[in-house]
């Protein structure tokens, strides 16, 4: 009953971190798994066109999704990296981030997919605030 319990904590932990679709926890006699699924399945070319309908101003470039964010100086577009970088961690999942002065260029992809995948796509759409 305990390692009932135990993988069930878990799992609503990873949920609750964004990562229910992500993982899978199993267990073996005394000992429990958690199994990441970050790589992902690389999306069709129909399914990039329609994820990026609900994506204002992004477009995809050499097979990245990419986005060019402006600001009123320097110090904002620093900022807007920086929470970037938190969502990032959240994720586990890491954007390029070039900061120049008063905008930032965000490109992402599933490198170890080898493309774009839904994952890409949920990090665009947690950063639009």
């Amino acid at each position: 009953m305990a390692e009932v319990l135990a993988l069930l904590r878990i799992r609503y932990e990873l949920k609750s971190r964004g990562w229910g679709n992500l993982i899978h926890v199993f267990s073996w006699g005394a000992h429990i798994f958690v199994m990441t699924l970050l790589m992902g399945e690389i999306l069709t070319s129909e399914e990039v066109a329609q994820s990026l309908e609900g994506l204002e101003s992004w477009a995809i470039v050499d097979g990245q999704l990419i986005k060019v964010f402006k600001f009123g100086d320097y110090l904002e577009g620093v900022e807007f990296a920086g929470r970037c970088g938190k969502i990032a961690e959240e994720m586990n999942h890491h954007p390029d981030l070039l900061i120049q002065w008063r905008k930032v260029t965000v490109s992402i992809s599933t490198h170890s997919a080898g493309g774009l995948t839904a994952l890409d796509f949920k990090f665009a759409n947690k950063i639009e605030w």
